[in-house]
């Protein structure tokens, strides 16, 4: 899949399922103890988007981004994204989140998501996007970590 060109989509038939399996298969998921089921349970959450990332050779998929439109006080939650490893640090994640972001820029000021404390490479790379720090909310999930939530403004 190297240097495959990507379309981002809605996901359909089976494939939250494939969505599910990639979540509870890697980090930070594995950490926070979520597994298949409840990666499943997300992924199928009624008014949420599920948006995948299919090559454009093959459609074969290389990613997802799970968002709800109205997370935080009825502003788009990025409620997790994922890529599978051997299409990482292509671009490909930076790619899903410019999706929602066009999508949500002339609707809504602000975009959130959550990372999670030891997750420094997620972190790092919703910081390169814009993203702010505007809050840690501690022992949030696990005992001893923490998750950081993060806002982007998409309006001036």
């Amino acid at each position: 899949m190297d240097g495959a060109r990507w379309i981002i989509r809605p996901a359909e038939g089976d494939e939250p399922e494939w969505c599910a399996r990639l979540m509870s298969d890697n980090d930070p998921w594995i950490t926070l103890g979520r597994d298949f089921e409840q990666c499943r349970k997300r992924c199928r959450q009624s008014g949420w988007e599920l948006l995948v990332a299919a090559s454009a050779e093959g459609g074969a998929l290389g990613g997802f981004l799970l968002l709800d439109p109205q997370g935080v006080i009825g502003y788009p939650y990025i409620a997790s994204i994922a890529v599978v490893r051997e299409v990482r640090n292509q671009g490909l994640g930076r790619l899903l989140i410019r999706e929602v972001e066009e999508k949500y820029r002339p609707t809504r000021k602000f975009l959130f998501l959550c990372v999670s404390s030891f997750n420094e490479r997620a972190r790092s790379l919703y910081l390169r996007l814009g993203f702010r720090t505007i809050g840690v909310l501690e022992d949030f999930v696990i005992s001893g970590l923490d998750e950081w939530l993060l806002c982007k403004r998409l309006q001036d």
